[in-house]
């Protein structure tokens, strides 16, 4: 999709490592990390409620993960992120609204009809 001056795509380094996951010694952090955060709707055993999933778990996951590199909080690290609702039909209805407002901002029809709802037309009158 992108493309460099040289043409073709842009030259790759030969480490596939992330530099993000290096410690303050700029040696390559050994601790496990796992991202369960809700992917959907789910009973929580923890709280004992419905969780339904966070959009920026992914986001905070990543910083999580960083943060426990420099700080050295452990080994194996595991982060939960969701919001928890009372019923189940309450995670539902926002899970899904959640879907729909994303699905709508991102959808190419709706982003044009805002777009073109947010131009001043000047008609010039002839009187």
């Amino acid at each position: 999709m992108f493309t460099y001056i040289g043409g073709g795509p842009p030259p790759r380094s030969k480490s596939a490592f992330n530099p993000w996951l290096k410690d303050l010694e700029g040696k390559k952090g050994t601790a496990r990390f796992k991202n369960a955060s809700t992917k959907f709707i789910e009973w929580g055993k923890v709280p004992k409620k419905w969780l339904g999933f966070f959009i920026l778990a992914g986001a905070n996951a990543e910083c999580v993960q960083r943060s426990n590199i420099l700080n050295k909080y452990g080994d194996e690290v595991e982060y939960r992120e969701g919001f928890a609702h009372s019923s189940f039909m309450s995670a539902f209805v926002f899970t899904f609204g959640q879907i729909l407002v994303i699905t709508s901002a991102l959808n190419p029809v709706t982003f044009h009809k805002k777009t073109m709802m947010t131009h001043e037309f000047h008609v010039k009158s002839k009187l």
